[in-house]
């Protein structure tokens, strides 16, 4: 037993401690290293689901966006509106006192888009009967008018009947007899009547009400139908009759526009950051510097001066005094300065407050025209054979804008003046 009680440390202790220690380090170490790499890993997962979901997200609005664009600029490609002919009758023979007429209201979404050029035709289903065989031609008429009883436009049209044979009509029946018995045909002619062949309708009276008039009064008609043909070119066009290849390119127009305002978003969010570091870093640089400086040596201050050293301090001092005082009356009476910098400084800065007033005035009427020419394009249409009427439209609408701006303004200041007298 060594002196003062304690046992002597063996060689076998040693070694055990020594394994218990690289143990110790080795589970810490792992321990860090696979927190680390849970850290990282999860990271990764978040920035990978966001990156989806951001993905997922700007398709779903770039397909809602051109379904609604396609909603809202795509016409019905034909409207079939039944028509049912209507006649005063005679009170005494079978005759009709009056020509046969209909009146239809275009619904919802049977309305007629502005800037959209349509054919209008009536179809009309007449019987090979003796009446209309000697009838020979009848004129009828279509106008189209808005509810409030505005006329936009009118079309008069003669027709006929096309003229058969006796022998041709009875090698028909004879052919057709089957079909005739069975009630799969009947002997009937089909007129198709057309009245407008590029019509647009007016901005500012839509077409609501469209009446039909057949001017005879022995003409028979079994059935009648109005057909609106949209004429559909250009963009329309591509659409319509390409709709995978005009889907495609929409779509990914929208995906480009939204993935590049999100980019520039991010870039603008980050920013923020790394120039609060540069200026961290900037300010951590002098403070640095300061300290790394040597302190200076505090005995030399604490050592006392001789008299004489003293003496000729102030006596310095006092020479110096006077000299500072003359330099100091010197510059006040440099120190006022020239009316002529403060006027130019004023004037200059009148001269920029107009510009830029005159500047963000500008871009206000270029935002504003922009915005009614597009609404005129989309209400009016472009026509590139005939581009006055779009350029009336938007002279009007921007006339009719600068007199709304003028009154309010007028009665803004009506009511300043009001209150302030008050």
């Amino acid at each position: 037993m060594a002196r003062g009680g304690h046992m002597p440390t063996t060689a076998k202790e040693n070694s055990f401690n020594v394994t218990k220690d690289r143990v110790q380090r080795t589970l810490t170490k792992t321990m860090a290293n696979s927190k680390v790499m849970a850290d990282k890993t999860s990271h990764l997962l978040v920035s990978f689901l966001s990156t989806v979901l951001t993905g997922v997200l700007v398709l779903a609005v770039s397909v809602f966006l051109y379904g609604t664009f396609y909603y809202a600029y795509m016409p019905v490609e034909m409207h079939h509106l039944p028509v049912h002919l209507q006649f005063k009758p005679c009170p005494d023979s079978t005759m009709r006192c009056s020509y046969p007429s209909a009146q239809l209201n275009l619904k919802r979404n049977q309305k007629l888009l502005q800037g959209q050029t349509y054919s209008i035709s009536l179809k009309l289903d007449i019987p090979d009967s003796p009446v209309n065989e000697d009838h020979g031609m009848f004129m009828s008429c279509l106008k189209i008018s808005s509810t409030s009883g505005d006329q936009i436009g009118e079309a008069c049209k003669s027709s006929i009947s096309e003229y058969r044979s006796s022998l041709l009509r009875t090698m028909e029946t004879i052919s057709y007899s089957p079909a005739l018995l069975t009630g799969f045909s009947a002997q009937k002619q089909e007129l198709h009547i057309n009245y407008f062949s590029n019509f647009q309708t007016d901005p500012h009276t839509p077409a609501e009400v469209i009446n039909v008039e057949i001017h005879s009064k022995s003409l028979q008609v079994t059935e009648a139908s109005l057909e609106i043909h949209a004429e559909l070119k250009g963009l329309r066009h591509l659409m319509y009759r390409h709709p995978w290849v005009s889907s495609f390119l929409g779509v990914s127009t929208n995906i480009l526009i939204l993935t590049t305002i999100i980019l520039i978003s991010w870039a603008r969010f980050l920013q923020p950051d790394e120039d609060a570091e540069l200026a961290t870093n900037s300010t951590e640089a002098p403070v640095a510097s300061s300290e790394s400086q040597p302190p200076k040596d505090s005995s030399a201050a604490e050592k006392p001066e001789s008299p004489s050293k003293a003496t000729s301090k102030d006596n310095l001092s006092s020479v110096a005094k006077p000299a500072e005082e003359s330099t100091g009356e010197a510059k006040s009476e440099a120190a006022p300065v020239p009316k002529s910098s403060l006027t130019s400084r004023f004037t200059w800065f009148l001269i920029k407050l107009v510009v830029k007033v005159l500047w963000q005035s500008f871009k206000l009427f270029l935002v504003a025209a922009v915005a009614v020419v597009s609404y005129e394009a989309v209400m009016v249409g472009v026509d590139t054979n005939n581009p006055e009427v779009l350029l009336e439209a938007t002279k009007q609408d921007l006339v009719y804008l600068a007199n709304f701006l003028t009154e309010k303004s007028l009665v803004l200041v009506e009511l300043l003046r009001q209150k302030i007298s008050g």
